[in-house]
């Protein structure tokens, strides 16, 4: 490993242990018994979903700062040609409202489903450590595992499954979205056009 990698490594290190350890451990000390209700959109997660939504802030901050301003750039824009195909009345404005935020919070979502779903894989590991801990006891030998490593690796898999899910949703929202949009656009053109047509071929009907 080079210099420059090493230094890239140990920066992430820091950065996992000073600031995203804390905040998992205090989602996993407050998430209910029951681990079919670990799910982002559960109701009984909404208190723990602001520090759900935090750690994805954090690795967006540490990983894609940039990128992800320009991305909202890209969506605000979407929303300006949206507004422009709609039109600016009440009844339209639905159309387009929440199409920013919506984007959003469906990272937010996918990102956090991923992190509760290596908690899962989590906390298997802690319950294995525990029952080897309590043999060992009974036993009277000492423990020769390191109970820490799960922790090691656990935030190294949030690490990897909140890049796979940012990734897939910049493509899935963003790379693909200006097709969607111009096809809407193409749309909305050929119903005003043919709007035109039928009015065109009325007034000819109405002046013979």
């Amino acid at each position: 490993m080079t210099w420059s990698g090493k230094k890239k490594q140990d920066s992430s290190l820091r950065w996992k242990n000073r600031d995203i350890q804390p905040l998992f451990l205090q989602i996993y000390n407050h998430l209910p018994e029951d681990k079919r209700q670990w799910q982002y959109s559960y109701r009984t997660l909404k208190p723990m979903k602001p520090f759900i939504d935090v750690l994805s802030q954090k690795y967006i901050e540490k990983y894609h700062r940039n990128e992800y301003q320009q991305l909202l750039k890209k969506l605000d824009k979407e929303v300006e040609e949206l507004k422009k195909a709609y039109g600016e009345g009440k009844g339209d404005e639905k159309r387009y409202k929440d199409y920013k935020q919506t984007k959003i919070d469906d990272l937010y979502k996918r990102m956090g489903n991923a992190f509760l779903k290596e908690m899962k894989d989590y906390d298997k590991q802690q319950q294995q450590i525990k029952r080897m801990i309590e043999s060992r006891k009974q036993s009277k030998r000492p423990a020769s595992f390191n109970q820490h490593v799960p922790m090691h690796f656990a935030l190294k898999k949030i690490e990897r499954a909140f890049k796979s899910e940012y990734e897939s949703w910049k493509t899935k929202n963003i790379m693909s979205n200006c097709k969607k949009i111009l096809n809407i656009i193409e749309k909305l053109k050929g119903v005003m056009n043919d709007g035109e047509k039928s009015t065109y071929h009325f007034i000819r009907y109405e002046n013979r």
